[in-house]
């Protein structure tokens, strides 16, 4: 009988298989060792120590901090620079600081290093400097404990009953701040205030400034010549411009032009020079020419005594005679025109308030070379206002028995030496083209009855008094 026989054991194929599960699962195991075995606790171990570590030098430095005067505080900006050495500072949308994060994007809070909070730096406020021009006033603010609050500044005059609101600075502003107010009074005092205000604080300080007086001036020009201009002043700083000139002696009735500077302008005015007065045109006859009536016509005694600018009106005014019947007697201070012009005229004028009253020489008697004095807010030139000759051959003027006055600049600049018997567009009136016959306050030499005239021809003439001509007055400011 055949014996069989029983095989036991593993295959080799099945043993390789075993091996391959085991060495399969060993590499398992020794993953999970590294990752989540004594490795990984080696890794968290390390980094635990690096935050401890970096936690603890801030909060040393936050104590060396908290050593310095005031002796335990430290504020924001402080404890923002310290956390800055060791990471990114992290903070919430109302800037309140929450923690770091590291170079290696390790998060730590600030509420795990230090809980004592920040102590804000007091509210204080300095005028570092303030300045003023005619019409600005700048000031430089600096705060301590105002970042992320607001700047208010506010300005009065000692006239004004409440404070205006005139800058409202936040953010950087709001810790220093140089700022201009603009558009003010010159020579003004302002008192101005300026208010901090952070989380409920309010912190004031005030400081006062004057602004600049203007420093107007006038002075005689160089210029031999002046081309006439319109005048671009107002009537108001004419009278300005007048009192300076009245108060500077070294500008005479022989000055052609001024330099002036005027609310910080500079300009110029000269003889011949074109305003408008109640639609009327009036042109500049001269400077420092006519004594003032009263010495303190201006407010104060000038320095010369003298209306600054003197005008004739280019245009006429109305067609008026002399008087209303033919008779000189009594000059031009007795003629019923001088009544009327220094009353009824002047009265009608928008600009009576800046015209000055000034001393005119007159004669009395036609063939007495007497003369005497009259103060008149409105006059007529005379023969000698406008020409340096006469009818005897120089000693007189025009056909006036003696010279009233003294010739004006713009009739020595542009008559000069011309006859008063000589035909010339320069005295002609209201215009060349279409010239009439205009007064003169003198008397004619050669008889009772009659006053001197401008023809239009522009020649000295003697007529009646009770005639109507044009009536083209002078006056002074």
């Amino acid at each position: 009988m055949k014996r069989t026989h029983k095989q036991n054991g593993i295959t080799l194929v099945a043993l390789v298989i075993t091996i391959v599960i085991l060495l399969i699962l060993a590499g398992i195991s020794i993953q999970a060792i590294i990752n989540q075995g004594l490795f990984g606790r080696a890794n968290e171990a390390k980094r635990e120590s690096e935050i401890a570590s970096i936690k603890e030098k801030i909060a040393l430095d936050i104590y060396e901090k908290q050593l310095e005067p005031p002796l335990g505080s430290i504020t924001e900006e402080q404890l923002e620079t310290i956390l800055g050495k060791y990471g990114t500072v992290n903070k919430r949308e109302d800037g309140t600081i929450v923690g770091i994060t590291t170079e290696k994007g390790y998060e730590i809070l600030l509420k795990d290093i230090y809980e004592g909070g920040t102590t804000e730096e007091p509210l204080e406020i300095t005028v570092e400097n303030i300045t003023s021009t005619t019409n600005s006033i700048t000031i430089k603010i600096a705060t301590s404990g105002n970042k992320g609050g607001t700047l208010e500044i506010y300005k009065k005059t000692e006239a004004d009953g409440e404070y205006t609101l005139e800058k409202t600075a936040t953010g950087e502003e709001a810790i220093g701040l140089e700022y201009t107010i603009e558009n003010l009074e010159q020579d003004t005092k302002y008192s101005i205030k300026i208010v901090a205000t952070k989380n409920g604080q309010t912190k004031e300080a005030t400081a006062e400034q004057t602004t600049l007086k203007v420093q107007n001036s006038v002075a005689p020009s160089t210029a031999t010549t002046h081309t006439a201009k319109a005048i671009t002043y107002t009537w108001d700083e004419l009278s300005t411009i007048a009192q300076m000139i009245s108060n500077n002696s070294s500008i005479t009735n022989d000055t052609l032009e001024v330099n002036v500077k005027l609310n910080e302008v500079d300009n110029t005015l000269g003889v011949g020079d074109t305003a408008t007065v109640d639609s009327k045109t009036v042109r500049i006859l001269g400077f420092n020419h006519d004594t003032l009536t009263t010495s303190t016509a201006y407010g104060t005694v000038t320095a010369t005594g003298k209306a600054g600018i003197s005008f004739e009106y280019v245009d006429f005014l109305t067609s008026a005679s002399m008087n209303s019947s033919n008779t000189n007697s009594g000059g031009w201070g007795s003629s019923a025109l001088r009544s009327t012009l220094n009353s009824t005229t002047y009265n009608s004028l928008s600009i009576k308030n800046n015209i000055k009253q000034v001393e005119k020489e007159f004669i009395p008697t036609y063939n007495s070379a007497s003369k005497s004095p009259s103060s008149d807010y409105i006059w007529l030139l005379s023969c000698g206002e406008i020409w340096n000759n006469g009818y005897n051959g120089g000693v007189t003027r025009g056909w006036a028995i003696a010279t009233e006055g003294s010739q004006y600049k713009y009739y020595k600049s542009t008559l000069g030496s011309t006859a008063y018997n000589s035909s010339t567009n320069v005295t002609k009136k209201p215009n060349t083209s279409s010239s009439s016959y205009w007064w003169l306050r003198s008397p004619g030499y050669n008889r009772s009855s009659s006053f001197c005239s401008v023809g239009s021809d522009g020649i000295c003439y003697s007529n009646l008094a009770s005639r109507s001509y044009g009536v083209a007055p002078g006056f002074s400011i």
